[in-house]
């Protein structure tokens, strides 16, 4: 090793002049300029690659077909895509894509979407009415009677038909909700991913691209399954599901600037010949042989760089919404399984989170309003729809409070849609409802029939017909026009005035006439049979309790009643009396359905004073208190019920008495077989869900039974608990688009029994 070089004496160190140390000052400064030169090189260099590699990265289109429930393996392909870090650069969606790609383009991850479509209650969504608890009053009363599921519109002589089964206006506030952080963007090119909604024009069949305007309204037009949904009105076109024209858009996406498309295919297979069993198969059949023709014609354009997922979904129908779990599972494995082909276009880790860092979504359960405007495009008044609303201008509003709000809104009829939108107002939010009137006409005719049969000689049929012209002025005058032909034969019309636009205050002046006929009974045998007929003029005053729970009236009523024996002794009394009477009512109705409720509470108290200071022949009273409560634990639902009746201290003629015996009111007896001044009756009936009817058959089937108690007296002085009878039934149910459905036996103390056939509700 070598001797180390001696260091030189401190005495002997040269001191730098001046002009020497500038000149190493500068040559450290320059030597400093020089690396932080390098390293800004180093950067633009590390940038301008990547710059490069984004520019030689080419640009993605994920394109998601339609196919109903089926769409929902589309969550399942983008769970896969960014586990695997690939980038998507546009979105385009048809139909039920157009949902879920329309959220994720918004800022939706794969697993908040899945988290969505767990908690919605598809089922309700799929529903034409809102919750029965907020129809208005007297759309509960027609919901009671009338129960066939079809609103059909009167004008000029013709009838007018609904043209879809369903208005959508659930589904609407259901879009309308998930696409809130979205509502103030309408050009769908500033979403976090540019996307693009495909529908169809239903006059001319074209494919229909969406770029501009609401995003929930574009997600509901492109799956606007025809005869199922309302079209969608769009800038003057009536728009339709996009799948009769582009069920696969991949042209949509390379007019977009796609180089790559991914596209997945969740269409619905055709049926085989086995399968073509009825009118309805063949029809659906039709359907998608249009949408497999166009969608294979898409299919063909695809080239080598493209990626075709199709899951298999041979289980999941286009309605199986129940089935999301297995359809997302499918459509991840279905992405799985071209993992090979997807992969030549991942990026790293890291340059993936940079680019998902703008892919952001932000849920909101409020909003800001400071103002409340009204664009009202419907025959029903501004002032009346203000009345329903509890939102108050200069909070921040419960989103849940603002579509309970509209659903209110929507629950008073005369609407095919009422939806809501923020906008700035002179620097303030103001939120916006808009509501669309009823393509159907301010006229409306309902059906309703009523069949009972004991299979022992002893039946009825009635069928009804309502007809109601709504909106007859600016405070929602209605005027109420009702038939029924059968064993009972029925006119009736009344005019429904509100005093105000609140609609709290109501006159109603009403006319009727009615012809039935009445059994006499003496045990189990039918001694007597009267043909009645009556009619009838009353005038009524009454108050809306709230908006939909239930109303009270007081009231003046003028009957002419006639009732001649028909069968029984020669000695039986004729009746020919006028009668003269004040009413009085209170009826309260917040049950959920009018057919199988689960839930809720129905009462009534009515009274009828005759007296002769009202020209009345006879005087007499009638008093009748009823209520239900009806609660569910689980799938198992309980309907509680007690009845009063009374003439109190008089003595009402044969015609007018109080009645029990038939299916739940004493089952076992006939029809009407117990009659009295008197009457208590008492029930708990049980169901639990059995089935699903078929599509268009109605919803579901039941099992149940119940236990019954109760009696007639003809003297007050004989009501006694120890004297109620006993009797109970089993039955199946069905809810059915005609009404309910019972085929039950009855069994009553005494050894009675009947077996009944029942359907619809008694009018």
């Amino acid at each position: 090793m070598d001797d180390p070089k001696p260091a030189r004496p401190v005495c002997c160190r040269r001191v730098l002049s001046k002009a020497e140390w500038n000149g190493v000052r500068v040559g450290r400064a320059t030597g400093w300029r020089l690396r932080g030169l390098l390293g800004v090189a180093l950067c633009l260099c590390a940038v301008s690659t990547s710059v490069a590699q984004e520019a030689q990265r080419p640009k993605i289109a994920l394109v998601l077909g339609g196919g109903g429930a089926r769409g929902v393996a589309h969550v399942g392909v983008l769970k896969f895509l960014e586990a695997e870090h690939i980038p998507v650069d546009y979105v385009v969606g048809t139909s039920m894509g157009a949902v879920i790609g329309g959220l994720y383009a918004e800022g939706m991850s794969p697993e908040e979407i899945e988290s969505k479509i767990r908690s919605i209650d598809w089922p309700d969504v799929f529903k034409n009415q809102p919750p029965r608890k907020i129809l208005a009053f007297r759309r509960k009363q027609d919901d009671l009677s009338y129960l066939v599921r079809l609103d059909i519109g009167f004008k000029d002589w013709q009838l007018i038909f609904p043209r879809g089964l369903l208005a959508g206006q659930k589904l609407s506030l259901l879009l309308r909700r998930l696409t809130l952080a979205a509502i103030d963007i309408h050009d769908f090119d500033r979403l976090t991913i540019p996307f693009r909604a495909v529908a169809a024009d239903i006059e001319t069949g074209q494919a229909v691209v969406l770029a501009k305007g609401d995003l929930a309204t574009a997600m509901r037009a492109s799956m606007a399954v025809p005869g199922v949904f309302a079209p969608v009105p769009w800038q003057g076109r009536l728009l339709v599901d996009g799948g009769i024209a582009r069920t696969l858009p991949i042209d949509v996406a390379r007019s977009l600037g796609a180089q790559v498309v991914i596209a997945v295919d969740v269409g619905t297979p055709l049926s085989s010949r086995e399968q073509l069993r009825s009118v309805f198969d063949i029809s659906l059949q039709v359907t998608r042989l249009l949408t497999h023709q166009n969608s294979a014609e898409q299919i063909a354009t695809l080239g080598p760089r493209d990626v075709y997922i199709h899951p298999d979904l041979n289980d999941i129908g286009a309605a199986d919404f129940e089935n999301y779990a297995q359809a997302i599972g499918e459509g991840e494995a279905a992405a799985r399984r071209k993992l090979q082909s997807l992969r030549r276009y991942a990026v790293s880790p890291q340059r993936y989170r940079e680019m998902q860092a703008g892919h952001r979504y932000t849920e909101t359960n409020s909003v800001p309003v400071d103002a409340i405007r009204i664009d009202n495009q419907s025959s029903v008044a501004t002032p009346e729809i203000l009345g329903r609303l509890t939102i108050k201008p200069g909070a921040e509003v419960p989103l849940q409070q603002v579509q309970e709000d509209l659903t209110r809104v929507y629950g008073m009829g005369g609407f095919d849609r009422v939806d809501y939108t923020l906008s700035p107002d002179d620097g303030k939010n103001a939120l916006i409802i808009t509501t669309t009137g009823k393509s159907l006409g301010p006229n409306h005719i309902r059906a309703g029939i009523n069949l009972e049969n004991n299979f022992d000689g002893d039946s009825t049929v009635n069928v009804a017909l309502d007809v109601t012209r709504t909106q007859v002025d600016r405070r929602g005058a209605e005027w109420k026009n009702q038939v029924q032909f059968g064993d009972t034969q029925r006119l009736l019309s009344e005019f429904y005035q509100p005093v105000d636009y609140t609609g709290f205050f109501f006159l109603a002046p009403r006319i009727e006439a009615q012809r039935h006929t009445l059994n006499i009974f003496s045990g189990s045998e039918r001694v007597a049979q009267y043909s009645v007929r009556r009619y009838r003029f009353g005038m009524d005053a009454g108050v809306q309790l709230g908006p939909n729970w239930g109303e009270a009236r007081l009231g003046i009523v003028e009957d002419w009643v006639r009732a001649d024996p028909r069968i029984g002794a020669p000695d039986l009394p004729v009746y020919d009396v006028n009668l003269g009477a004040y009413t009085g009512s209170v009826v309260i109705d917040q049950l959920d359905s009018a057919s199988f409720p689960r839930h809720g509470e129905f009462a009534q108290a009515r009274i009828s004073l005759a007296r002769a200071s009202l020209g009345s022949d006879l005087t007499y009273d009638k008093l009748s208190l009823g209520m239900t409560k009806v609660a569910t634990f689980g799938e198992h639902t309980f309907s509680g019920s007690v009845l009063f009746q009374s003439s109190l201290q008089s003595d009402m003629p044969e015609f007018d008495r109080f009645a029990l015996g038939g299916f739940l009111q004493l089952s076992g007896y006939q029809h009407n077989q117990m009659t009295g001044q008197h009457a208590a009756l008492g029930k708990v009936v049980y169901y639990k869900k059995f089935g699903v009817l078929p599509r268009g058959l109605g919803t579901a089937t039941y099992i149940g039974g119940s236990v019954e108690t109760g009696n007639v007296w003809q003297n007050g002085s004989d009501i006694a608990l120890a004297d109620m009878t006993w009797a109970g039934s089993v039955f199946f149910g069905a809810d059915t688009m005609l009404g309910p459905l019972y085929l039950a036996y009855g069994h009553a103390q005494g050894n009675t029994a009947s077996i009944y056939f029942v359907l619809g509700q008694t009018f």
